[in-house]
Formats: structure tokens, C-alpha cells, sequence
């Protein structure tokens, strides 16, 4: 089903990729928790989205479903550098905190969840998850 979508959506020889397009099927890869193909697309598309943070957050959950912590820590700690909304970079913020922390750096995951909360305070689940951390 998806690869008769890829094949029609292949784009002229000359045509600039369709950024948007990736990540919107990476969105259907996502809710179908199709982790591989998501992260797949959503890293497309985050190669030149006009905000590429957003991109960036849907591939830290997906890197996070399919357990490459080591993965989402490199490639999320570059992506926050990225130019895009404080709300997306607090997501980006709270995966890289995520897997700091299953990686066992408790540390990084303290900053990193601190900065979310300093961007986005209503961050629940990132409030949540400090609170759980020794001081």
C-alpha cells in the first residue's frame, strides 16, 4: 500500500524533494507504530523543512520506540541547535532528556528536562519525569 504511494509520489528528475510530504507519511507510519519507516521519513524530512525541529521530535520518539538510545541522544543533540519553535524544541529537549536517561546519564537528562520546562512549562510528562531524579 505505502510503496505504490512512494512510487507515485516520486518526484521529476530535476524537482526539488517534497519535505512536507515525508514527514506527513511518516506522520501514517507513526500512528501505525511502523517505528523504521517513520524515523525513515521523518529524517527526509527534516533535511529541509522550513522547521526542521518538528521533523526532528516525531524522529526522537520513533528512535526512542525502537530503542536506539545511543542514536536519538547523537542526532537529537544537534538537531536542537536547529532554528525552529521553542515549542518544538522542547520537544526535541524532552526526548534527548528521555534517552539520556535510559542511557543512564541522569545528568544530561536533568539539563535537558529543565530546558523544556524553561521553554515550555506546561510540559507535564517532562515535569513529571524531573521530579523523579535525585537532587
Amino acid at each position: 500500500m505505502f510503496q505504490d504511494l512512494r512510487e507515485t509520489e516520486e518526484p521529476e528528475a530535476d524537482a526539488p524533494p517534497d519535505y512536507e510530504s515525508h514527514y506527513e507519511l511518516g506522520i501514517a507510519f507513526r500512528q501505525m507504530e511502523m517505528w523504521d519507516e517513520a524515523a525513515r521519513e521523518f529524517k527526509l524530512a527534516a533535511q529541509g523543512m522550513s522547521d526542521p525541529l518538528k521533523a526532528y521530535e516525531r524522529l526522537g520518539e520513533c528512535l526512542l520506540a525502537l530503542r536506539r538510545y545511543d542514536e536519538t541522544r547523537r542526532t537529537l543533540a544537534v538537531a536542537v541547535t536547529q532554528p525552529g519553535q521553542d515549542r518544538d524544541r522542547a520537544g526535541v529537549l524532552f526526548h534527548l532528556g528521555v534517552a539520556s536517561l535510559r542511557s543512564g546519564d541522569r545528568e544530561a537528562a536533568r539539563s535537558c528536562l529543565e530546558r523544556v520546562l524553561k521553554l515550555d512549562p506546561s510540559r507535564a510528562e517532562a515535569a513529571q519525569l524531573l521530579s523523579t531524579l535525585p537532587a
